[in-house]
């Protein structure tokens, strides 16, 4: 056997060790790619879940707003009803008040016509 043959007999157990681990090397780095890539999948769907959920957010927010608005426009419509029932039962004393000021007039007319004779 020549040098270069013992040499290689001495080396080969070696380089094949080596490869050997390189190759198990490979796999867990492809078995930690294949981890990765799922990873980031479920991220993918989670980000979109999380987009989904923004997009109800501001449409609910829109629609409490809305309803604010219109509750808003409820109360000012209860208070200006509110106002003008203030003003009707303003006028209405003031009607009370001439209705008997009238009748007052109109008795005293009645007195007062009564004592002449025709």
């Amino acid at each position: 056997m020549g040098f270069g043959q013992r040499v290689l007999t001495v080396v080969h157990p070696h380089v094949t060790i080596e490869v050997e681990k390189a190759q198990s090397g490979a796999a867990r780095i492809d078995m930690g790619l294949a981890q990765v890539k799922t990873s980031g999948d479920k991220l993918a769907e989670l980000s979109a879940i999380v987009k989904e959920n923004s997009a109800a957010v501001r449409q609910i927010n829109a629609a409490v707003g809305q309803q604010n608005a219109g509750v808003a426009q409820i109360f000012g419509a209860l208070n200006d009803q509110t106002e003008m029932m203030g003003e009707t039962i303003k006028r209405l004393e003031v009607s009370d008040s001439a209705v008997l000021a009238l009748t007052e007039v109109s008795d005293r007319l009645v007195q007062v016509v009564g004592r002449f004779r025709i």
